[in-house]
């Protein structure tokens, strides 16, 4: 099991993107006490500490690593980018390019949302510019053979919801590898190995 845990509604920042710009609840902090509580009740494998704020501004936020570091694994989504610490996985949140540069090496998260959803492709067409990373995106349903050009499918078996098609995705990645002959291919799943920081760092 996996827990997400806020350890405060409070942030320095203002995102305009940031639910926070909709509510008004009064600041708090989750104590220690109570977060050691949530821990033994759930018995999690993996601790996520993120939510709409920045937890790195909770007083005893390196206290929680530690405890949380002694009963699972634990991640974090920070924007503060002088935050360095000992933990599974730490992914530092970016807007701009300027922030990219100050993270160079570590994971990155970003907010994408119809206002802002030209800012990713700008981001990755900076970085390709300064050799921080290279971006090219695929559209695969050029690899669907059915007329519609649909690249999802109905389960086997049937059930609820859809699933990619496997013939559109095989024929993709069959010829990205003859593009990319020395590229890794990373294919996400929920029974694959888990995510850390070493191996972020591995592949950045």
């Amino acid at each position: 099991m996996n827990i997400q845990i806020e350890l405060t509604n409070r942030c320095p920042f203002n995102c305009d993107y940031c639910i926070r710009n909709f509510w008004n609840a009064k600041p708090r902090d989750i104590t220690i006490d109570k977060v050691v509580d949530v821990i033994e009740t759930f018995d999690p494998e993996r601790i996520v500490l993120y939510g709409y704020v920045e937890p790195t501004i909770h007083r005893d936020v390196k206290d929680i690593i530690r405890i949380a570091k002694r009963r699972s694994e634990v991640a974090m989504v920070t924007r503060n980018y002088n935050f360095r610490e000992d933990i599974d996985l730490l992914v530092y949140s970016i807007d701009t390019l300027s922030d990219l540069e100050k993270v160079k090496g570590y994971p990155v998260s970003m907010i994408v949302t119809k206002d802002n959803v030209d800012l990713i492709m700008k981001v990755a067409e900076k970085a390709k510019e300064k050799g921080i990373f290279e971006i090219e995106f695929i559209n695969f349903r050029n690899y669907s053979t059915n007329r519609f050009k649909r690249v999802d499918t109905p389960p086997v078996g049937g059930g609820a919801g859809m699933i990619i098609d496997n013939v559109a995705l095989r024929e993709c990645l069959s010829d990205l590898k003859i593009k990319y002959k020395n590229a890794r291919t990373i294919f996400l799943t929920p029974v694959g190995k888990k995510y850390n920081q070493k191996d972020a760092i591995r592949l950045a």
